[in-house]
């Protein structure tokens, strides 16, 4: 019995794309149609065909196969009926459809499209990925391994805490503050700290040292925001805070900086039973990323790239 021919690397690519993808790629793919009689003189004879179809596929179009799983899957998917139910009528349908789309790809990959057309390249690399996640995204996950994940990732299932504080700065290095050394902004913002813990009035306490309100006081932030807003030397100090804190002075690019918390919510961190859904689809998420940075290593394992002079990935 004659056997259909191998593929190339790039009927290969094309054809990972199975049923659940095939839309993608023939709306993408489709675009061949509207070159109609200029394509025409390029077109070539069909090569023979074997005499007959080898099992497990259901055609041979120039002696590329079509699945008969694909078969099945897409009458199952257009007809949202089970294979065995559907009627000679719509499985001729499906076939047919499926047929004129082998021989679009097939002239797509003549035509070198995949290397040309944004849209097709785009539509080739879904389906790849697609390809490659179904057999991680098909195996079943336990509740186990949903729990290890949630537990490794518990601050995604948190709800936000709120930070209501304000913070003055005195500043050092402006214009108005070329006097000001860092070493004196120290010693005034430890008084400072000192006579606000000991009841001193804020106003007071900023008129007598100069202090001013950072571009955020007042805020009342989510923590990603006061996160933000704080940066990296101010936050840390402020998440740690309780309400009703006074901070000890932090010293930051611009200045020296009191925090004063007038109300901190600390975040409250949901349970598995409420997070189960959430904590699914982001296993199923990152499992699928894993995968795809998986072929992607391999296929740069086996890949001779060469970048211009001065480029760099």
């Amino acid at each position: 019995m004659n056997r259909p021919k191998f593929f190339s690397i790039s009927d290969i690519v094309a054809r990972s794309v199975r049923a659940d993808t095939r839309p993608i790629v023939f709306s993408a793919i489709g675009i061949v149609v509207g070159l109609g009689g200029a394509l025409a003189a390029i077109f070539e004879p069909a090569p023979a065909t074997t005499p007959t179809v080898p099992a497990g596929y259901v055609a041979l179009v120039n002696q590329r196969p079509i699945l008969m799983d694909d078969f099945i899957n897409q009458t199952q998917a257009t007809t949202s009926m089970p294979f065995a139910e559907t009627t000679p009528e719509q499985r001729r349908k499906v076939l047919h459809a499926m047929v004129d789309e082998e021989l679009l790809v097939q002239r797509a990959l003549t035509l070198d499209l995949p290397e040309q057309d944004t849209d097709v390249r785009e539509a080739l690399v879904v389906g790849v990925q697609q390809a490659i996640a179904a057999p991680v995204l098909a195996q079943a996950i336990s509740d186990d391994q949903l729990i290890a994940y949630f537990n490794a990732h518990r601050e995604s299932y948190a709800a936000e805490g709120i930070l209501t504080y304000r913070d003055i700065v005195l500043h050092v290095g402006g214009v108005e503050d070329a006097d000001q050394t860092f070493a004196q902004a120290s010693a005034d913002a430890e008084e400072a700290v000192y006579q606000l813990r000991s009841g001193a009035a804020l106003d007071y306490v900023k008129q007598h040292f100069g202090f001013t309100d950072s571009a955020h006081h007042g805020s009342a932030d989510p923590d990603f925001a006061a996160k933000l807003h704080l940066g990296p030397k101010l936050y840390p100090v402020a998440a740690k805070m309780m309400t009703g804190e006074i901070s000890d002075p932090v010293t930051d690019t611009d200045g020296v900086h009191i925090i004063l918390m007038d109300q901190h919510i600390p975040p409250r961190f949901a349970d598995f039973a409420a997070s189960r859904s959430r904590v699914y689809d982001d296993f199923r998420r990152d499992a699928q990323q894993k995968a795809d940075e998986q072929n992607l290593k391999l296929l740069r394992s086996n890949a001779q790239i060469l970048l211009a002079p001065g480029h760099q990935e």
